[in-house]
């Protein structure tokens, strides 16, 4: 006699295990597709093979403190994130309630208003304004111009 046939119950807990199984495939694939997006842009497509021509003899000292810098400090802020469970509030607490605020603060104003949202408008300015325009790099005013108008632009379409 089979199993199914002996517990009413046996062919139900199998059903639970692979929904289980897919659930966890699920949440892996995801998971990893994300981490994948928000570490590999284009700046470790374009930085690595420039860092490496430009170190010359020295390239595998490049490598290394890129690999560290980049792929070390990402995997670090990742397992940091995951030990707190995803508290940003909680990564300072044991330096003091102060100093983790202040050190989630800048945090957050490093990845936007700082670094992140200026490098758009500069990298978008250097990639397609200056060649289109032949415009020379010491050029100020273009770029203030560009930038008053791109980030007029993402406003008016993220409102």
């Amino acid at each position: 006699m089979p199993l199914a046939q002996t517990n009413p119950r046996t062919s139900e807990i199998f059903l639970e295990v692979a929904d289980l199984k897919k659930t966890q495939l699920k949440d892996i694939l995801v998971f990893g597709f994300a981490l994948f997006a928000m570490f590999f842009g284009a700046g470790n497509l374009i930085f690595p093979p420039v860092l490496g021509l430009d170190s010359g003899d020295l390239w595998f000292v490049a490598f290394i403190g890129f690999f560290i810098m980049d792929a070390g400090l990402a995997v670090l802020g990742v397992f940091t994130m995951l030990n707190v469970r995803g508290e940003m509030d909680r990564v300072g607490e044991p330096l003091g309630r102060k100093v983790s605020l202040l050190l989630t603060i800048v945090m957050v104003l490093c990845i936007g208003p700082c670094l992140g949202i200026p490098r758009t408008g500069a990298v978008s300015y250097s990639m397609v304004v200056q060649p289109l325009l032949n415009l020379d790099s010491s050029n100020r005013l273009s770029l203030l111009i560009f930038s008053l108008i791109f980030y007029s632009i993402v406003l008016t379409l993220s409102i």
